[in-house]
C-alpha cells in the first residue's frame, strides 16, 4: 500500500514529466495548490479541457471558475487539480477514492456508474472540424462515418471510439492542442470539437466546421457518493449552483469566459 505521501509525490513527478508544470513553479507554486503537500485536503479532479478547464486560461477556465464559485458559496473545502487526460481523471475516481472529477462523457463502467453522481454544468455543441489546405473541396457530413473511411481520427485518450473503428477508420490519440497542431500540419483529417474551441484557436483561419452538430455534451461534476463526504457535497453543491444562477453569478462567469450569455 503506498501512503498518501507517496501517492502525491507520484502525483508531482507525473506532472513533470507530462510538462503540466515546469521546476520553476515547483518554487513558486503558480500552479499547483499548496495543499498538494497536506493530507487533510479533499480533491476535485478535472481533464485538460480548453477553453473549459485549463492552467493557460483565466481562473483555470469557465467550468474551474464557476465550481470554484459554488465551493465557496456552500462551504465546501476542496482543490481543484487539473490532469492531463481523460483517463487519468477516470484512474482517480475509479481507484482513488477522490471527492469529485470535472469533465464529459466519462464512460464509466458498471461499477463505477454506481457510485458517481453527474451534475451537468454547461451544455456545449460539438462539429467535425477538418482542415481546408487538406480539403480543399471540403468534406461533407450527413450523420454517417462511413465518409471518413479511410481517414485519421484526433481524439482523447478515455473518449469511447468503438463506433469510429467500426467505420474504418484510423484513431490517433493527444491532447487538445497537440491534436489541433497535427491537424494544422495536415496529420490528421478531421476531429471534433467544440464550437468555442474553434472559436479560440482558429488563428490561420484553416478550420471549417461541419454542419450539423454532431450533438451536444454536458460538461460536470462527478461526486463519488461513496466518499465520506460525496453525498452531502454532492446536495450542497447542487443548491449552490442554482443559487449563483438565480443571482446572475452563473451567467456572469460564463460571459466573462466565453463572451456570451
Amino acid at each position: 500500500m503506498f501512503t498518501l505521501g507517496l501517492k502525491k509525490i507520484i502525483y508531482w513527478l507525473t506532472l513533470l514529466n507530462v510538462g503540466l508544470i515546469s521546476t520553476q513553479s515547483v518554487a513558486t507554486g503558480p500552479r499547483v495548490a499548496p495543499s498538494l503537500f497536506t493530507d487533510n485536503t479533499e480533491y476535485i479532479y478535472g481533464m485538460d479541457f480548453p477553453p473549459y478547464i485549463s492552467h493557460d486560461e483565466i481562473e483555470n477556465g469557465v467550468i474551474a471558475d464557476i465550481v470554484n464559485a459554488v465551493l465557496k458559496k456552500e462551504n465546501i473545502s476542496a482543490d481543484i487539480m487539473i490532469l492531463p487526460s481523460k483517463n487519468m481523471v477516470k484512474y482517480y475516481f475509479s481507484e482513488e477514492n477522490v471527492l469529485a472529477v470535472i469533465g464529459y462523457n466519462f464512460d464509466f463502467n458498471k461499477a463505477n456508474k454506481t457510485k458517481a453522481d453527474f451534475i451537468p454544468i454547461l451544455s456545449v455543441d460539438e462539429f467535425y472540424i477538418y482542415n481546408s489546405q487538406r480539403f480543399p473541396e471540403g468534406l461533407h457530413w450527413e450523420g454517417n462515418l462511413s465518409i471518413f473511411s479511410g481517414m485519421h481520427y484526433g481524439t482523447y485518450k478515455g473518449n469511447n471510439v468503438s463506433t469510429y473503428k467500426e467505420a474504418g477508420i484510423i484513431v490517433k490519440y493527444g491532447r487538445l492542442k497537440s491534436l489541433l497542431t497535427q491537424l494544422e500540419l495536415q496529420k490528421l483529417d478531421f476531429m471534433r470539437v467544440t464550437a468555442e474551441t474553434i472559436n479560440r484557436f482558429n488563428e490561420n483561419n484553416t478550420m471549417v466546421r461541419l454542419e450539423p452538430s454532431i450533438g451536444t455534451i454536458l460538461l460536470g461534476v462527478v461526486f463519488n457518493n461513496q466518499h465520506p463526504k460525496g453525498i452531502e457535497s454532492a446536495k450542497k453543491f447542487k443548491a449552490g449552483l442554482q443559487k449563483i444562477k438565480e443571482n446572475g453569478l452563473f451567467e456572469a462567469l460564463v460571459k466573462k469566459h466565453l463572451g456570451h450569455e
